[in-house]
């Protein structure tokens, strides 16, 4: 998987996949088949690495996938019946904007 730093320069060091509502809705978040998420996450890279992305784009990717989870959690206040704001006080606020 990926390493501490990278945890936590993606904002994902203190979760997992039952903490965003993305991926924790279908409760099929826990490998049942014996896959093993670090391994099939090297082999990303490698393949990433072999069509050719740059290190570059993939930091890109794995911000913007880190983004998208993050704004699944993100919340609004109601101000009319009309009317909302996104809640400020969100923690996943401030990783959607750091990595977007």
């Amino acid at each position: 998987g990926m390493e501490e730093d990278q945890l936590d320069n993606y904002f994902i060091s203190d979760y997992t996949a039952e903490d965003f509502n993305m991926t924790n809705k279908s409760g099929t978040y826990d490998r049942r088949d014996g896959v093993d998420d670090c391994e099939t996450y090297q082999d990303l890279l490698e393949a990433m690495d072999t069509m050719g992305f740059a290190p570059e784009e993939q930091k890109d990717i794995l911000a913007i996938t880190c983004a998208v989870l993050h704004s699944s959690n993100l919340t609004f206040n109601s101000l009319s019946a009309d009317e909302s704001e996104i809640d400020r006080e969100n923690p996943h606020l401030e990783p959607v904007l750091s990595l977007m």
